[in-house]
């Protein structure tokens, strides 16, 4: 019998769960390891001189609890916060019993942790609101983008007129035909100047098309990820600064099976990243942007290369943290490195890492070819 109460206290010790015990009253007279952990109540506490009480968040939890188990003498599946002492929330479900002990009556809890599970739920929630704000963006751009088209099509036809006006023989005088020669030539490039912008207009709104086209949730069986890569540099041009040279240097890569819209978002999040951390020159320094692709046995990887500010070791760890930015406020993309973090390794089965060997800062994106096994 010794034998497996030891075991019990082994369990219990290492149990991410919080083993608590109190008086009737609610006086704590035994915590495991993760309990004091958690609630962050340290070596020295004097056990008995605390209430269990007290670190119910809300009253109504607390008086919730006591009636089930006077009623019943037993609780499961109920949910509460806790807060500990430096004020941090734990999210938990509560299993609990009167056990009868030496001739009176004990309060036995175990307590699940659920945060994480609930930051989870919260991350995706905000992951579906931030990629619903960025499409809403990208279909206003593409309405605008689409008046500015028609525009270019009036202006080609009028650019048709002048010309055939021009072809006609006119009867100018010696003193104007010096003034009608270049008003020809200057007619000549401004529409030049105007067809490369429309040129450039076009480029993006069809880019915009394609970026947008799908739903949130809408599956691909066949996404181009070299096509998504340009399409993504047409639509972040206009964020690149003037001492950026943007290099492309794209494989012959095989389709694959994602959610496209989703992993649209986090190439043009990735690659905004990138140009913000060159937004301000360097003299001697050429700064560059590099994107490459590659197939490798079982996927397709993207390799994302500046030579910006970089990204300090301090700081590090915390980049997938959710809400962490280094930006000030106002000037964060949308997505955030975290939420990027997810969508690759959690709902395509991939995996997205930092090359940080200083200068320059390479970000690796893998994807399998294969079909996701662990979408959402």
């Amino acid at each position: 019998m010794t034998n497996y109460y030891n075991d019990y206290g082994k369990l219990r010790d290492r149990s991410n769960d919080m083993y608590i015990v109190t008086r009737m009253d609610g006086k704590i007279l035994d915590i495991n390891k993760s309990a004091n952990s958690k609630l962050g109540l340290g070596t020295d506490v004097m056990l008995d001189e605390l209430s269990i009480q007290d670190y119910f968040l809300n009253r109504e939890d607390w008086e919730n609890y006591t009636q089930r188990i006077e009623k019943n003498g037993y609780v499961s599946g109920l949910d509460i916060t806790l807060s500990a002492k430096d004020n941090t929330q734990i999210t938990g479900i509560i299993t609990s019993a009167i056990i009868e002990t030496h001739g009176s009556e004990i309060l036995a809890f175990i307590i699940h942790d659920i945060t994480h599970y609930i930051e989870s739920e919260l991350d995706a929630m905000r992951l579906n609101l931030e990629i619903m704000k960025v499409n809403d963006q990208l279909k206003q751009a593409h309405s605008t983008l689409s008046h500015l088209a028609y525009i270019g099509s009036n202006i080609k036809s009028l650019k048709k007129y002048i010309d055939k006006i021009l072809s006609y023989e006119f009867k100018v005088s010696e003193e104007d035909s010096s003034e009608f020669a270049f008003l020809k030539e200057d007619l000549d490039s401004i529409f030049n100047e105007t067809f490369e912008g429309l040129s450039r207009i076009e480029n993006i709104t069809k880019s915009l098309k394609r970026f947008s086209r799908m739903g949130d949730e809408e599956h691909s069986d066949s996404f181009n990820l070299n096509n998504a890569l340009k399409d993504t540099i047409n639509i972040a041009k206009s964020q690149c600064p003037s001492h950026v040279e943007i290099q492309l240097d794209l494989s012959e890569i095989p389709e694959i099976h994602c959610f496209a819209n989703d992993i649209n978002q986090v190439l043009l999040n990735m690659v905004i990243n990138a140009l913000q951390a060159m937004k301000e020159p360097i003299p001697g320094k050429e700064h560059y942007l590099k994107i490459s692709t590659c197939a490798l046995k079982n996927i397709v990887q993207v390799r994302i290369e500046d030579n910006g500010t970089g990204v300090p070791k301090e700081i590090e760890s915390r980049i997938y943290d959710p809400f962490f930015t280094t930006k000030e406020v106002g000037q964060g993309t949308g997505l955030g490195l975290g939420i990027c973090f997810n969508i690759i390794n959690q709902k395509h089965n991939g995996a997205l890492w930092l090359e940080n060997n200083g200068d320059p800062t390479v970000f690796i994106i893998n994807l399998p070819l294969k079909e996701m096994n662990n979408a959402y």
